[in-house]
């Protein structure tokens, strides 16, 4: 169960209470989940971007529909539950945070949306058209379950809510610590290996550009470093605390690693 909390939510926390009974580590270091201390909402604002409406949604009803929208139904019912709980965490936190700072303007009326800017969400309208009746009657049923049986449950560090509660697809075996990928460092997200990934997608992908369009591409996201029409050398300068480029120069512009990857 701690494997899969590692691997599905980055968070070195240990798993406490997704089956009623509570652990607790020697280390006061290490984080912990310490219970549903923070009450969650009825119901929640989410924008649909397919319909381009802002919908009223039950709170743990959303969370079933994230946990289908975020990972297969043929995972094990613990991944599951670590999937609802990370879920559930991250959702509340945008919505706290929405109380202060107002919602992005991604989706002004909403604290949160349906796709990857916030979380995947799946109605129940929009799995059986996916889906079909059979996956509704089985693998719908699962996830349902398994987030029942978490319902509540957060995920703290230090005593408070875990505002960043993120999780991924693959990681490639080692994560990254986040200020090498978002704005700045929280102590939850180091970077550490991630060895159950033997099976993972995304672990060998390639994808082919021309000169050509790879000098436009840079142009188009970054005009201020603008590069000839041609690529004389590309360097890699340094690479990240998880093993990836962190800067590159491109002739004589250079960029993060996060800058290409996002051009």
């Amino acid at each position: 169960v701690i494997a899969e909390l590692f691997f599905f939510i980055l968070l070195p926390a240990v798993l406490l209470g997704i089956n009623g009974i509570f652990h607790k580590l020697p280390s006061p270091e290490i984080p912990q989940i310490l219970g549903n201390k923070i009450d969650t909402p009825e119901y929640i604002n989410v924008y649909r971007h397919a319909y381009g409406v802002t919908e009223v949604i039950p709170f743990e009803d959303y969370v079933k529909g994230v946990v289908a929208g975020e990972m297969p139904s043929n995972f094990e019912p613990e991944a599951l539950k670590a999937q609802a709980v990370a879920a559930r965490t991250y959702s509340l936190s945008k919505i706290m945070r929405s109380g202060e700072g107002g919602n992005p303007p991604a989706h002004p009326d909403a604290p949160l949306c349906d796709d990857t800017h916030c979380q995947v969400y799946r109605s129940v309208y929009d799995l059986t058209s996916l889906k079909g009746e059979v996956w509704m009657n089985e693998d719908w049923q699962k996830i349902c379950n398994a987030v029942d049986s978490t319902k509540g449950q957060l995920m703290y560090y230090d005593g408070k809510l875990a505002e960043q509660a993120l999780f991924h697809s693959s990681s490639g075996g080692h994560t990254e610590n986040s200020e090498d990928v978002f704005a700045s460092a929280v102590p939850y997200l180091r970077s550490v290996e991630s060895p159950y990934e033997e099976e993972a997608t995304h672990q060998k992908e390639v994808k082919y550009f021309s000169a050509k369009d790879f000098v436009y591409l840079l142009n188009l996201k970054y005009p201020n470093r603008k590069l000839s029409s041609s690529v004389q050398s590309i360097n890699v300068i340094s690479k990240s605390a998880g093993g990836r480029v962190e800067d590159i120069k491109i002739n004589e512009s250079t960029y993060k690693g996060r800058e290409v990857r996002d051009a």
